[in-house]
Parts: structure tokens; C-alpha cells; sequence
């Protein structure tokens, strides 16, 4: 099955959507394989919290929050 993300070079969310979504607990379904998954966040160069959140699939990583909303 072809992955319907393939060629997409990037992601945009306004806002005023990113507001309607609800909030991201600390499990997100995953958009692989439909299991749930644990929230992991990067860090930047301070140490600080990265406002995305993503699930780590088999070898890959898959966007599922940002800034604390699910996607």
C-alpha cells in the first residue's frame, strides 16, 4: 500500500485550527498501525521542550501534537 504522505514536502496548520483541536494526553493513536502510542518531545539547543510531539512506529516517527494539541 503506498504511503498517502509520500511527496507531500511539507505540513502547515493555521491557528485558528490548531485551537478547534482537542488537547494531547500522553498517549496519541498512532497513524501507522493504529495502536496507541506514548507522546515523546524533542528538545531544542537549551534544553528546552519542542512544541511538536511525535510516536516513535518500528523505525520511524510520526507527527501526531503541536503545541500541545493533538493532530
Amino acid at each position: 500500500m503506498k504511503d498517502p504522505m509520500e511527496g507531500i514536502p511539507y505540513f502547515a496548520i493555521g491557528k485558528e485550527e490548531l485551537a478547534q483541536k482537542k488537547l494531547a494526553g500522553t498517549h496519541a493513536t498512532c497513524p501507522n498501525c493504529g495502536k496507541k502510542h506514548k507522546i515523546e518531545y524533542g528538545t531544542d539547543e537549551d534544553g528546552e521542550k519542542s512544541i511538536l510531539g511525535f510516536v516513535d512506529c518500528g523505525k520511524k516517527s510520526y507527527l501526531v501534537a503541536v503545541a500541545g494539541k493533538e493532530l
